[in-house]
């Protein structure tokens, strides 16, 4: 129903509210002046000699191991590893000077919440680094703040580095300091390949798969503990060291040719059960047969379905059937397909299909008891004599 009080055009045309007789004009002043550097909770001239003191002892070490080793060093750029700890609840500083060839590896924190790493220091560079903890220690910058004190102080102590300095992984090293074990030694990228000349020298076994990130590359590597702590007095190419390949990350992110490469290796040292032996009967989505991991352990004649129209193949789209017979077969891929020795497989594999392919009506959820009892039956009636038990990872 119409109205008689029409809505008001909006008043757009106000005059301004003026603030000029509430403003002050003042100069600029920078937030940061008047405010003090918070003292130094330590003596910094003491903290200086010391640090100075324990790098110069940390270097004689080094020096004394190498002559006692009558190692011969090929590096291009000779150094020691030094282990530098921080202050407890402290965080490592950040200590690499690059254009010296300075680099800090990788950190890791103790119990007692000290942060622990290691720090390449090349010889030329040593003179550099004294000089830094000089200029800590007694300087002063032209506005009266100490020097480098975000790189000095909370860094607490500086000795020759071990193994474990380097040592990343939460596992301990092996008691068996003879057995050959496969190493992942994370590199910096422009350094990685005097890893591998050093590691050939020492006579280990390096693998030929490379797995890059933008500052590092990890090289495997395959020797003995005692030989590997000879490598950290031969290179200078190190930022952690840990056991190879306890993630499959590593062969997941590899392009798929050298995917096929390890496949292939892996194939090549297999031993699969007898076909008497007994067997794993997977009842899901088929297998795809000839996977080159899979065909040694499935036989033709062990691919089964429940309905014939279905076929025996994989039909699900991401190949439900086929990654769980590899996980029956193999468990974790990661060990088996980073491993040397022969790999004896001590049962087979079956499979019937229970799930039609997608582009047939899905299984009528009051018969899958039926269809279930219908695989077992499938399974047994095709080798009634063979020892078998049965795995049925779908819901």
């Amino acid at each position: 129903m119409a109205t008689n009080n029409p809505i008001p055009a909006p008043q757009h045309n106000l005059v301004h509210l003026r603030i000029d007789s509430f403003a002050i004009g003042l100069r600029y002043s920078s937030p940061r002046s008047g405010r003090t550097e918070r003292p130094l909770a330590i003596d910094r001239s003491e903290r200086a000699k010391r640090l100075k003191a324990e790098l110069s002892a940390a270097f004689n070490a080094a020096r004394k191991r190498v002559a006692t080793r009558q190692l011969n060093s090929k590096r291009k750029r000779p150094g020691i590893y030094v282990e530098v700890r921080s202050e407890p609840g402290q965080q490592i500083p950040e200590l690499t000077w690059m254009r010296k060839g300075i680099r800090l590896g990788a950190v890791r924190t103790e119990a007692d919440h000290v942060q622990v790493a290691s720090l390449f220091v090349p010889d030329a560079a040593t003179s550099f680094f004294e000089e830094k903890l000089e200029a800590f220690g007694e300087g002063t910058t032209g506005v009266g703040k100490v020097p480098y004190r975000d790189r000095f102080e909370h860094l607490e102590n500086i000795q020759v580095a071990t193994l474990n300095t380097l040592w990343t992984d939460t596992r301990p090293l092996p008691t068996d300091r003879e057995a050959p074990i496969w190493w992942e030694c994370w590199c910096w990228r422009d350094q990685a390949e005097e890893l591998r000349t050093v590691a050939h020298e020492l006579s280990f076994l390096v693998s030929d798969r490379i797995l890059r990130f933008p500052d590092l590359e990890i090289v495997l590597i395959n020797g003995s503990l005692s030989s590997l702590e000879e490598i950290i007095h031969q290179s200078s190419s190190l930022e952690r060291i840990r056991y190879a390949l306890d993630s499959p990350a590593f062969f997941t992110e590899v392009a798929h040719r050298e995917q096929r490469a390890w496949v292939e290796d892996l194939r090549e040292r297999l031993v699969p059960a007898l076909p008497s032996s007994p067997a794993v009967c997977v009842l899901d989505t088929g297998v795809t047969r000839l996977h080159p991991l899979l065909d040694q352990s499935l036989l033709p004649e062990d691919c089964l379905s429940v309905d014939p129209a279905w076929g025996t193949d994989d039909s699900h789209p991401c190949g439900h059937g086929t990654n769980m017979a590899g996980v029956v077969l193999y468990s974790d891929l990661t060990f088996p397909l980073a491993g040397q020795g022969t790999l004896y497989l001590p049962f087979g594999l079956e499979s019937v299909k229970i799930i039609p392919p997608p582009q047939l009506l899905p299984n009528d959820p009051k018969s899958y008891g039926s269809i279930t009892q219908s695989a077992v039956a499938t399974a047994e009636v095709n080798k009634p004599n063979r020892p078998r038990t049965f795995c049925m990872a779908i819901t």
